[in-house]
């Protein structure tokens, strides 16, 4: 794991009608060091809660994630014995509802 931290946005726990939700911010900088940070397309980044919310309310705070994983400590695959049949067994498919009574209907549907 990489020591440098790389900080980036900003968050803000906020209550709507649908539940809490949490609203993120970045501004140009945070977007350029997270552009910077793309590896196959992709930043991870890990949202964290703040100690006290910041003068403008925001509580949480965006961290890049810049963990790799060691090569050297990678397990090798193990090779099944190829001279052994496959074991790999098919699962069943599920029985058919018959006579499924549903009191909504599906002309009741909202969609």
């Amino acid at each position: 794991m990489s020591d440098e931290k790389i900080y980036c946005g900003n968050a803000k726990k906020i209550q709507t009608q649908y539940g809490e939700m949490i609203k993120l911010s970045f501004s140009e900088s945070d977007l350029k060091a997270l552009h910077g940070k793309l590896e196959n397309g992709w930043v991870n980044a890990n949202i964290l809660e703040r100690r006290t919310p910041s003068a403008g309310g925001m509580t949480h705070y965006l961290v890049v994630d810049t963990w790799k994983p060691d090569p050297s400590k990678r397990k090798p695959a193990s090779s099944p014995d190829s001279s052994a049949p496959s074991q790999k067994q098919k699962t069943p498919d599920p029985e058919p509802l018959e006579d499924f009574d549903d009191p909504a209907g599906v002309e009741d549907l909202p969609f």
